[in-house]
């Protein structure tokens, strides 16, 4: 997934993790923001406030991994 300059800031139903495999970026997370790069690892908690923004000149890179709704 690419981010555009700012994602949408809204609370998801289930739980993330998210891995940053290129370019850089910030994480919003409940008022405190985190600078986000290759090789960083985020878990977003359910119901959390969050937001990703890419920071940086090139695309910011990262595949979110969500959990099964049906088990």
């Amino acid at each position: 997934m690419k981010a555009v300059p700012y994602g949408s800031l809204e609370p998801k139903a289930v739980e993330h993790e998210v891995f940053v495999h290129s370019g850089n970026g910030e994480l919003f997370h409940e008022e405190k923001t985190f600078p986000i790069g290759p090789g960083h690892v985020a878990y977003v908690p359910a119901g959390s406030l969050h937001q990703f923004a890419n920071t940086g000149s090139s695309p910011l890179v990262f595949v979110c991994v969500v959990p099964r709704r049906d088990r």
